[in-house]
């Protein structure tokens, strides 16, 4: 059969005894969150060139006693600050929202992941983002993850729904 899931998969079997064909696919959205991250970090950028584009605009005005009756040239200012204020507040949105993304990025699989409460058998093709292993052998209850695009098998971290008998 084949298994997919968005993020990590918590199973007590995986495979069949009989060595049949068994495929899981987790945690393929990390190309995704990447690109997402990419694409806020973009955004943050040209939202500081917009801002320090505006800031060299205000800078340049010539002094307030030129222009202060002018209405104008008043509206014009206001409005430029208004963008201003709002590129500031957009782009603390979007920091925040960067950072949140990057730890997700960075611990994605470390999360996300397969734990095994008892068995998997042989013939099992994991695949955990673009990592991927067919077992050769059967292994008994593990924590199985990508590690540095690696499918690694971790015997000693007792999968966390395993009952402590």
């Amino acid at each position: 059969g084949v298994a997919h899931a968005e993020k990590g998969i918590t199973a007590v079997v995986i495979g069949a005894t009989a060595g049949t064909k068994t495929d899981v696919y987790c945690a393929m959205g990390q190309a995704e969150l990447k690109q997402d991250l990419k694409l806020l970090d973009e955004s943050v950028k040209a939202m500081v060139v917009a801002s320090l584009d505006i800031e060299a605009r205000l800078n340049k005005l010539p002094p307030k006693s030129e222009w202060q009756a002018d209405a104008v040239m008043i509206e014009q200012i206001k409005m430029m600050l208004d963008e201003k204020n709002r590129i500031m507040d957009e782009r603390t949105r979007e920091e925040l929202e960067f950072d949140t993304f990057k730890q997700e990025v960075e611990g994605y699989y470390e999360k996300y992941r397969i734990e095994v409460l008892k068995h998997v058998f042989l013939n099992v093709e994991l695949h955990i983002g673009p990592a991927n292993h067919r077992t050769a052998r059967e292994h008994g209850t593990c924590c199985i993850a990508n590690v540095n695009q690696e499918i690694n098998f971790d015997y000693n971290a007792k999968a966390k729904a395993a009952p402590s008998t």
